[in-house]
């Protein structure tokens, strides 16, 4: 919350910071000092939807839109902080767990045919079961499976040393488990995907189906440039990885911060404007909880995210 306030002041503070130039000769305004590359044809644009403008006038319009704009973000932000809503769903019991991890079972005493869901490791599990009204895992057992969801948790000391590796021969183990009486499919959630993928190649005998959402897979595309920006940020971590032994959640969440540092600014100016008690608002202040209640990365798990991942693409190269 700080960044997302943080990134609505500066936005709506430095326009109005800016007015003065438009007095004393902006590059919009002073033919001598001409925008170049990506930045012309925009310049040119607002040149000409702002020629023969008053500049007091224009600046006083200006002035009460980004107070209007800032008052709209922060009725959301402020909507928000007091909503009543918590989650209003149980976990079910698991069915296995290892350290901090846990096999819940979404069809305990069923017969149906069992479904493993892995989700990501930064972020937690129930975005797949999130509320009555949207749950993913419990809509899989209405139509006749038996969903069982690998709840992570936050890493403890038994995972202190985990990498990636250990991290899917932890998934075998509950793969063991759900594949009991034959092969299984298995669908893999954001990052718990690639995690899926590779326990796909080695168990493959024990996954007949094998789905992704919302899984990424080349980290270089489209913008290789911020891909590198975030993989050069593991230097920066390092003394943070040393000292702690994981990638603190505020961290992880800055960086996803960095990729888009106004959506803040639209997503909580929507829910301002949204009716308080409609169905809407109440989705967006579940999903809100749960992008904030994220999970550290292991420090070695971290470095080969940032590093392989995002800076040398390794699942794209298929390594």
């Amino acid at each position: 919350m700080p960044a997302h306030l943080a990134a609505a002041t500066t936005l709506f503070a430095t326009s109005n910071a800016v007015l003065g130039s438009l007095k004393n000769g902006s590059p919009l305004w002073n033919p001598l000092t001409q925008p170049t590359g990506d930045l012309k044809p925009a310049a040119d644009a607002l040149a000409l939807a702002f020629a023969g403008a008053d500049p007091e006038v224009f600046a006083a319009a200006a002035m009460r839109e980004s107070r209007s704009r800032m008052d709209a973000f922060l009725t959301g932000v402020e909507r928000y902080r007091t909503a009543s809503y918590s989650r209003n769903v149980s976990d079910p019991p698991p069915i296995w767990s290892e350290g901090s991890t846990r096999l819940l079972d979404y069809g305990a005493g069923s017969k149906n045919r069992p479904v493993l869901l892995i989700p990501s490791l930064i972020n937690r599990g129930y975005i797949l079961d999130l509320s009555q009204a949207c749950s993913f895992a419990r809509w899989l057992a209405a139509q006749g499976m038996r969903p069982l969801l690998v709840d992570w948790g936050a890493p403890g000391p038994a995972e202190q040393n985990f990498g990636l590796d250990q991290y899917i021969a932890r998934l075998e183990r509950g793969l063991d488990i759900a594949a009991k009486a034959g092969p299984v499919p298995v669908l893999g959630y954001c990052m718990g995907g690639l995690l899926a993928m590779a326990l796909a190649v080695r168990r493959q005998v024990d996954i007949d189906r094998l789905a992704l959402l919302a899984t990424p897979w080349d980290f270089h595309a489209p913008n290789p440039a911020t891909a590198l920006r975030l993989s050069q940020f593991a230097a920066a971590c390092e003394p943070l990885l040393a000292l702690q032994g994981v990638l603190p959640v505020d961290v992880i969440q800055m960086l996803f911060f960095s990729l888009d540092p106004f959506l803040g600014v639209r997503k909580f100016t929507a829910f301002g404007a949204a009716a308080p008690d409609s169905a809407r608002a109440e989705a967006f202040v579940a999903l809100e909880d749960w992008l904030n209640d994220g999970a550290p990365l292991p420090a070695t798990v971290a470095r080969e995210c940032l590093r392989g991942w995002y800076g040398d693409n390794t699942p794209a190269r298929g390594e």
